[in-house]
């Protein structure tokens, strides 16, 4: 029986090129073959083996993989190995090391035998496919493989090997074109990462095609790919930046290693595995070291899947699973846990019986709890076995033993009349908490008042997820929200509203515990009393919200079982209908079914949804980009929405994903959106009332998709324009490459703009100029930074400040132009007056030339945090911001003012600012930047009266109030 991998099928070509790919697994190997979709093409596929014949004898390096034809079919050997685009992208963050290995791979794979190599001379064969040649000359190969890009090759074992040679062509090819080809479609590949230090037209010039060159090559492809495609294709540049690359289908054709498909099934099997080998009743099995061994074994496997490691790690079981059947020892050591005179946490534990349950919760306790200060009081509810000896066994906790059995709601009520701290957390049992489980539950609780009940993430012993956050449908269902899932998929990974939190780790302020009365004693003994509660804080005002960094490991059905048609559990559905009486109107306002699940999961069915988009989650501390997309993020936020970001490029981090989840915004990453956000926006369109894109190549690419799926509007931030900012830098460099570029870049920006609802840049100056070029765009100026509050501490006396200070990412040329016109033009005119002066320069990817200008009147520090750039602000006594070229509000100039300190800048670095002479000093001349600098520096009063000015200054123009009105005046208008 086949077992398919991958299934690829090329319908946008002519029907005489129209084929299939399909990898597959049979008889214990992996093959992969080529089909016709139709009988025009079965000539095609018979011609692939005579063609690979004949590129072998051609390649010098490169050994060809000949397929077997049979039937129309063409089947060749799977190479197990990394593509060489793959090997590439392994050192694209290094541009120098990643320019000589491209050179190196191009050496081998076009290193052909002479005999096949002449002067290029032009045929009529050549103008069928690639048109009349322009001023093209040099040395050809015939025949020619067409397709030399670097996901057709695969190293393995020091052997390249060329995976077919569908497109050769028997007729004189230049070999400069064949390896423009390879480079080209390498940077539309990785534009993302490869324009943060290299414009597409110096990463060609830089293998030498000058912008005439490549002009010719690109209309030689331009006509390739209407001979290959006929009718079915448009333009090349709208192929690539609005090809739909996340469909599983053209993933190949995009450079993803097919045998990650592999990885992604063995995934599935392995999670599935998982769980059959995890499932626990009763905590009895008979081969207990052989159980343990299968699930450590599975772990190992899932721990080498490199598909595991696109989001965060999920497998964090290996530990619980050597604990968890453990024989059983009654000579335990004591735990002894610190008395707390005031307590920040009462930890309220409700037991009976099950004493090894609640040791290993008390011994978690102890180990995973820090910087929180917290008591424990158990609730004993009469319990028979060991639990009634549980003071032997620790110290320093409240035990509260009942007369009588109460069940859990009772139990729970009488054990927190002993609390002594600000909250009140319930915690069951049968369970363990994992590291730094409580803080981020009192941090949320001490950042926001307005939230009075939060709770965990409950995830089962084998690390598959238990529940985030509940869901209650109008019918008083409940919904262990992604119950049986992967729990580091990103819709479990933020903070977010909630219809309830399960009782078996939820926290509640003490204060508000205290105005409801507890648990409601209708639904004692047990269950939907912790929905019952949650329904109370709202109805008192309050927010319920899901924590996910809060991590509680949960045996269910240890405590009461999962039966509920006996005992306890039967409880379960009596209780349904108490909730269902109490709160008949509270669930009319419910979503009904599983269908409105989008918007029941973090309670939005009453709110407006906003979804960003932008090249990468936001890393605010490293430009000014994503800083001002934050900002809006934040703003959005304030104003009620519920807001969803896409990164272009689907990666997760550590760091700046966690921080837009702890705002609450949902990250969508990992290879499931990879594939599937076109689905995912076509599905849930109909909920977004505003899409917010950043920037115009993401924008670009998303637009085909974003005009067909939403309901709402469509808001374009372009940041700046970026063909204004080319074409100043053109004045300047004189680079042809860049007018060339600045025109597409204008075609394209305008070509998004005319579609977009809403168009906002940072600078009336930028308006004005859309306004020239079609004033039927609708297009408002909004502020670059967006702050909640001026700041309210000022920095010191200027007196007392020093030196000089530059902020500025080095990705962007204008401000590796601006330092170094500083360090070379200026800074040694204010050396003569100010011998001691010193500039520190502070931002991200500094180049050799910037990092060249180091000095002992120049300082480079390169990426700091956010706290040390802080504290390097209030220590300078001026911030310079020596721009020459660029386009749109500098940010680096408002956080600058934002931290009141004066700003000598020039006309480019002031641009779109207004009334802004009493909070800067412009220049433009290095001789007049430099005899004000050095007037300035030395007037100190006057630095001090300039810093007084720009709290009012931020307020009128970069409050988060002034940006609200630009956002409700421009998203509501008809």
């Amino acid at each position: 029986m086949k077992n398919v991998l991958f299934v690829k099928y090329n319908r946008t070509r002519r029907l005489e090129f129209q084929i299939s790919t399909c990898v597959f697994e049979e008889g214990g190997k992996t093959i992969v073959q080529k089909k016709a979709l139709n009988e025009q093409a079965i000539p095609h596929i018979q011609s692939l083996r005579d063609k690979s014949e004949q590129i072998k004898k051609v390649m010098n390096q490169v050994h060809v993989l000949i397929p077997s034809i049979e039937e129309g079919i063409a089947s060749y050997e799977y190479i197990e190995g990394n593509t060489l685009q793959d090997s590439l992208f392994r050192v694209i963050e290094n541009k120098e090391e990643l320019l000589e290995k491209i050179k190196s791979v191009q050496n081998k794979i076009f290193d052909f035998h002479s005999e096949y190599l002449e002067e290029f001379q032009e045929s009529k064969r050549f103008i069928e496919i690639f048109g009349e040649a322009k001023k093209i000359q040099g040395m050809a190969i015939n025949p020619a493989n067409i397709d030399c890009l670097f996901d057709n090759f695969i190293e393995k074992d020091g052997v390249i090997y060329c995976l077919d040679c569908e497109w050769v062509v028997d007729c004189l090819v230049p070999v400069e074109y064949l390896k423009y080809r390879s480079v080209f479609y390498f940077y539309q590949r990785y534009r993302m990462y490869l324009e943060k230090y290299m414009t597409e037209d110096k990463f060609l010039a830089y293998f030498g095609y000058t912008q005439e060159l490549a002009d010719a090559y690109f209309e030689m492809e331009d006509h390739y790919q209407h001979y290959a495609h006929g009718e079915n294709r448009q333009y090349i540049y709208t192929d690539n930046y609005k090809k739909p690359i996340k469909s599983r289908d053209n993933l190949g054709e995009e450079g993803f290693d097919l045998s990650s498909f592999k990885m992604l099934q063995e995934k599935d099997k392995d999670i599935e595995h998982l769980n059959e080998l995890c499932y626990i009743k009763d905590n009895t099995i008979s081969d207990k070291d052989k159980y343990i061994q299968d699930l450590e074994a599975i772990i190992q496997k899932m721990r080498s899947n490199p598909m595991y490691k696109i989001g965060r790690a999920p497998v964090k079981a290996a530990k619980t699973i050597r604990g968890l059947f453990q024989k059983k020892n009654h000579k335990l050591e004591k735990i002894v846990f610190p008395f707390i005179e005031k307590p920040q946490v009462s930890i309220i534990i409700p037991v009976y019986n099950q004493f090894d349950y609640t040791y290993k919760c008390l011994k978690s306790i102890l180990e995973h709890t820090k910087d929180v200060t917290y008591e424990i009081i158990i609730g004993d509810d009469v319990s028979t076995d060991l639990t009634r000896k549980l003071s032997n066994y620790v110290a320093n906790v409240i035990i509260k033993r009942n007369n009588e059995n109460l069940g859990f709601v009772r139990n729970c009520n009488q054990a927190a009349k002993a609390a002594r701290g600000n909250y009140i957390l319930f915690l069951n049992n049968d369970t363990t908490v994992t590291n730094n489980w409580l803080k981020p539950l009192v941090e949320q609780m001490e950042a926001d008042e307005r939230i009075g009940l939060t709770g965990s993430k409950l995830v089962y012993p084998n690390g598959i997820l238990q529940e985030a956050g509940g869901v209650i449908w109008s019918n008083a269902d409940g919904w262990n929200y992604g119950r049986n899932d992967l729990c580091d998929k990103p819709e479990y990974n933020y903070v977010k509203e909630v219809d309830y939190i399960s009782g078996a780790a939820m926290m509640i302020r003490s204060s508000l515990w205290n105005l409801i009365g507890g648990f409601d004693e209708r639904f004692a003994p047990a269950y939907y009393e912790d929905t019952d509660l949650a329904f109370s804080v709202r109805k008192e005002g309050y927010k319920v919200v899901y924590q996910p960094k809060s991590v509680v490991i949960h045996y269910e059905g240890i405590s009461n079982g999962t039966d509920t048609s006996d005992g306890i559990k039967k409880y379960q559905i009596e209780n349904k209908e108490k909730f269902k009486e109490k709160w008949a109107l509270d669930l009319e306002k419910q979503c009904k079914n599983p269908n409105e699940l989008f918007i029941a999961r973090d309670r939005s069915m009453n709110k407006k949804i906003a979804v960003f988009i932008d090249r990468y989650v936001p890393q605010f501390d490293k430009d000014a980009g994503s800083k001002s997309t934050l900002a809006y993020i934040r703003a959005f936020l304030k104003m009620g929405y519920q807001v969803k970001f896409i990164p272009e490029d689907f990666k997760a981090d550590d760091v700046y994903s966690v921080y837009l989840e702890q705002l609450g915004v949902e990250v969508l990453t990992g290879s499931f959106y990879l594939l599937n956000v076109d689905k995912w926006l076509m599905d849930y369109g109909k909920h977004i009332d505003v899409v917010f894109s950043n920037r115009p190549y993401t924008t670009f690419k998303f637009l085909d998709v974003l005009k067909k799926s939403i309901k709402g509007k469509l808001i374009y931030y372009g940041h700046d324009l970026h063909y204004k900012r080319e074409l100043l830098e053109y004045s300047f460099t004189r680079d042809k490459s860049l007018l060339a570029h600045a025109n597409h870049m204008k075609q394209l920006e305008y070509s998004i703009m005319e579609q977009a609802d809403v168009v906002y840049y940072p600078s009336y100056l930028e308006i004005e100029e859309i306004e020239k070029v079609n004033s039927k765009i609708n297009a408002y100026a909004i502020p670059v930074f967006v702050y909640d509050e001026p700041r309210k501490i000022q920095p010191l006396d200027a007196n007392v400040r020093k030196n000089l200070l530059f902020v500025g990412g080095f990705a962007h040329e204008p401000n590796v132009d601006a330092v170094v016109w500083f360090v070379q033009e200026i800074l040694p005119k204010v050396l003569c007056s100010i011998p001691d002066v010193v500039l520190q320069v502070i931002g991200s990817n500094p180049p050799d030339k910037i990092m060249n200008l180091a000095s002992d009147h120049v300082v480079i520090r390169g990426f700091v945090s956010e706290e040390e750039l802080e504290k390097a602000y209030l220590e300078t006594r001026m911030v310079v911001v020596p721009l020459r070229f660029g386009a749109g509000m500098k940010g680096k100039v408002i956080e600058a003012l934002y931290y009141q300190i004066p700003v000598m800048t020039t006309s480019v670095g002031a641009q779109g600012l207004l009334e802004y002479h009493d909070v800067m000093r412009v220049e433009d001349a290095a001789n007049a930047f430099a005899n004000e600098l050095v007037h300035l520096y030395q007037d100190t009063n006057t630095l001090n009266q300039m810093s007084q000015c720009m709290p009012e200054y931020i307020e009128k123009y970069f409050s988060l109030e002034a940006a609200q009105k630009i956002l409700d005046h421009t998203i509501n208008q008809d």
